[in-house]
C-alpha cells in the first residue's frame, strides 16, 4: 500500500504493467482493465528486464 492507491505488477503474455488501483487484488487474481486515453500517463521504466 503507498499511501492513498496500491501497486500492482500485472502479468499479460507479451508484457507488464504497473497498475496504481485503490482497490487491492490478492496475488493470483484475474482482473480486466479498461484504460480510457484521459487516464494513460507515460513514466520512466523504473526497473530492468
Amino acid at each position: 500500500f503507498k499511501g492513498v492507491h496500491y501497486e500492482m505488477i500485472v502479468k499479460s503474455k507479451d508484457f507488464e504493467w504497473m497498475i496504481h488501483s485503490t482497490i487491492m487484488k490478492p496475488i493470483g487474481t484475474e482482473i480486466g482493465m479498461t484504460i480510457l486515453p484521459e487516464n494513460i500517463h507515460i513514466m520512466k521504466k523504473v526497473r530492468e528486464e
